[in-house]
């Protein structure tokens, strides 16, 4: 059995009580996967903690690790300032520009790759160019837009977007 992308929620008003909630959860499930014959892959485990902006002052400093107890014994999980969810760059402030640029890049990437298909007497026509990049290309570039698309400064996150529109057509 494998899972990818699990994730453990904790929420408190301060970072070391979330923390603490979300070690006794990632611990109650390495003990569950340890009675099913299965186990966490503590390379891959990492954590993340957000904030509001105007309040950090109030919820006590973030914590560098966790340090969770399993039977196998224990292992350390670092905060991480960048976290991969569901194929998405969640930033713990959450700029998006990470994301973003990722994103933009692996759709030229996508399209150079594609570009063989093309590049021949036998190619491809307009049309079915038009096709690909509406099927393949645009839905990596606009990957999980409605999440950041709320957000007041999205201008410059718009600007690196059609900067890659732009290479690709």
């Amino acid at each position: 059995m494998f899972v990818d992308d699990g994730a453990i929620f904790g929420c408190a008003k301060l970072h070391s009580s979330s923390a603490s909630l979300v070690t006794l959860g990632l611990q109650q499930i390495t003990e569950w996967l340890g009675r099913n014959g299965l186990q966490c892959d503590h390379d891959k485990t990492e954590f993340i903690s957000f904030a509001p902006r105007s309040r950090d002052y109030l919820i006590g400093s973030l914590m560098t690790a966790i340090h969770p107890r399993t039977p196998t014994g224990s292992f350390t999980v670092h905060r991480s300032d960048i976290i991969r969810y569901l194929s998405v760059y969640i930033h713990h402030k959450f700029d998006w520009s990470h994301h973003v640029t990722i994103m933009a890049n692996r759709a030229q990437s996508t399209a150079h790759a594609l570009h063989i298909l093309g590049n021949s007497v036998c190619g491809l026509d307009y049309a079915n160019w038009q096709r690909i990049f509406h099927a393949l290309i645009l839905p990596v570039l606009t990957y999980s837009f409605p999440v950041y698309s709320t957000q007041t400064r999205i201008k410059g996150l718009l600007d690196t977007l059609q900067v890659a529109q732009n290479v690709l057509v």
